[in-house]
């Protein structure tokens, strides 16, 4: 159907009214199935899984987009072909130039043109639904006036951009609409969009080979002067290679329109005397000469703003880098200097000081008793395992035996049952059972032979937390508490932000390219979170014992330590 499948060599009533009607109507079913699709998945994910929910509506929005945006073009063209009728000279008969067989006089086809017209319409609305979309969203695309030029703070926003575009489903199922233009010119692929729609669909609408000719040069000019003056692209050499491409357009239109120059034997006028294989050959030529000089100066402008970016970033980490040790030793605010924290009371810090000589010993001994808990279990497994291969050994030589000296097999096997209950076999479930019986006997008399600091640590904590219920008590009841705990945080917040900025600004511009990298592996853990028990929200599992709260962490810290060992020795980061 796009681009002309030859539907009419197989049915008979295929005409080019239906070809219109099938190309326009097509796409739009596409467009029901999709969603139809979103809503059966929207149907089957939890309620809680926030990230996953909006992930699905960004995957189809986008989907929608796309397909909106590749079949535009031509099914706008084939709707304009279908409106486009000629009349035979002296005979008053018109007919569609697409179809010969459809008369445009017939009330079929002025039923025909009222349908379409609409359908028209509405594919034209399409570029208007993408600005509508991106409008919504602009203000999230808008760079501050007066810093387009700023080098440091053009990174900077892309970077910004591309991080929350990653975390705004709005942003999400737009990127193909907006990225790769300059953050003023979010708008710009609606122009382009009716551009496309211009040269492919719209041209054809004109009566003239000569003056579709005329039209697609100028239209080719105006794009040049356009593309030079505004630079809409991001990329420099994008642009560049765009004026390219315009100027080959324009080129294209004037060649053609010389080559209506015939008179039946041969061109005339400024291509007179030249053979229809000598001009073909020129148009190939002049179009892969336009393309190899675009590739070259295109590289070599490229090149040359690469190295110049280099430059500009190495100065402006060195500048950030500066930055950043400045505002580390910039003095506190005087509301931080005078505030005394509920840790550092004279009471609550010999408090703390008393659980933290507990705290070492009890995290040492939860971390022997995992290991020796590990290893006796596998001493037990290997044990029963001897077990079970010698109970298998005698049952084997018993049969054995009674195959060759004809014992009846009941007696046989009733004195193997016999010999089992005497015996210390274990079947295999019953292995499963007394695997973990056996070793924490063995685990027991391990831990009750030695100190036990886990005790020690529960009574400390038991006994600190009446003191430091009334240490709260008495904090919280001094006057104007509240006020200067307001007066910290914000004192907090605007003395410590300067310090994240300078870092964060730091690592764009001496790691950006490295962002993508990270926004890839982000977004899976993301979803895998809220997959998992706690849909992604860290919940509390220990609400009131403290002592049973860090037991637990400090039964995870081994393990964490480890992965995020792991994770230093696969990336080469530094982990202390």
């Amino acid at each position: 159907i796009w681009g002309g499948l030859g539907a009419d060599c197989y049915v008979d009533s295929y005409n080019f009214m239906t070809r219109a009607y099938a190309t326009s109507a097509i796409p739009m079913a596409i467009m029901v199935a999709i969603w139809c699709v979103w809503g059966l998945r929207r149907l089957y994910t939890g309620s809680g899984q926030i990230e996953r929910r909006a992930r699905i509506l960004s995957q189809h929005t986008e989907a929608s987009l796309l397909l909106s945006y590749l079949v535009l073009p031509t099914v706008v063209g084939v709707q304009f072909k279908s409106l486009r009728c000629s009349e035979l000279e002296g005979l008053g008969v018109r007919y569609l130039r697409a179809d010969s067989s459809i008369d445009c006089d017939s009330p079929e086809y002025d039923n025909f043109v009222g349908n379409i017209a609409w359908l028209l319409a509405i594919y034209l609305c399409i570029p208007l639904a993408y600005l509508g979309l991106l409008y919504r969203v602009s203000d999230r695309l808008h760079t501050p006036a007066g810093t387009d030029d700023d080098a440091q703070q053009k990174i900077l926003d892309e970077a910004a951009l591309k991080l929350q575009e990653e975390s705004d489903p709005e942003l999400r199922p737009l990127k193909f609409l907006y990225k790769g233009y300059r953050p003023q010119y979010w708008y710009w692929e609606v122009v382009e969009s009716y551009r496309r729609i211009l040269f492919m669909s719209a041209l054809t609408a004109v009566d003239t080979p000569i003056r579709r000719g005329f039209f697609g040069a100028s239209l080719g000019l105006i794009g040049t002067f356009a593309y030079r003056e505004v630079a809409p692209y991001q990329r420099s050499t994008t642009n560049v290679l765009n004026i390219v491409v315009q100027y080959q357009i324009s080129l294209t239109f004037i060649y053609a329109s010389l080559l209506l120059n015939h008179d039946g034997t041969g061109y005339t006028g400024v291509l007179a005397g030249i053979g229809e294989e000598t001009a073909g050959g020129i148009m190939v030529i002049a179009n892969l000469s336009m393309w190899i000089l675009g590739a070259y100066f295109g590289g070599t402008f490229l090149r040359k703003v690469q190295l110049q970016n280099e430059r500009i970033q190495e100065a402006l980490a060195e500048q950030m880098a500066r930055e950043a040790a400045h505002a580390e030793g910039q003095a506190l605010p005087q509301v931080l200097q005078d505030f005394t924290p509920f840790a550092e009371v004279p009471e609550v810090s010999a408090t703390f000081e008393g659980l933290d000589a507990c705290t070492s010993p009890a995290a040492k001994q939860v971390q022997n008793e995992k290991a020796s808990e590990l290893k006796l279990s596998r001493a037990t497994e290997r044990k029963l395992k001897k077990r079970q291969q010698k109970q298998r050994e005698k049952d084997d030589n018993r049969r054995m035996e009674a195959i060759l000296l004809g014992t009846d097999a009941a007696s046989t096997s009733a004195s193997s049952r016999a010999d089992a209950s005497a015996g210390p076999t274990l079947s295999k479930d019953s292995s499963k059972r007394e695997l973990p019986r056996l070793a924490s006997e063995r685990f027991v008399g391990i831990t009750n032979s030695k100190v036990d600091e886990i005790t020690k640590f529960r009574t400390e904590v038991s006994e600190a937390q009446p003191k430091l219920s009334a240490a709260i008590d008495a904090f919280c009841s001094q006057k104007g508490i509240i006020k200067t705990c307001d007066a910290v945080l914000a004192a907090s917040g605007s003395g410590f932000e300067s310090v994240y900025l300078a870092v964060w600004n730091l690592i764009i511009l001496v790691e950006g390219s490295q962002l993508e990298l990270y926004i890839q592996t982000v977004r899976p853990l993301k979803l895998r979170a809220e997959d998992g028990p706690g849909r992604g929200q860290a919940k509390q599992m220990v609400s009131s014992d403290l002592a049973e709260l860090y037991i637990q962490a400090a039964e995870a810290k081994h393990p964490f330590d480890k992965l995020i060992k792991s994770i230093g020795e696969a990336t080469g980061a530094k982990v202390n």
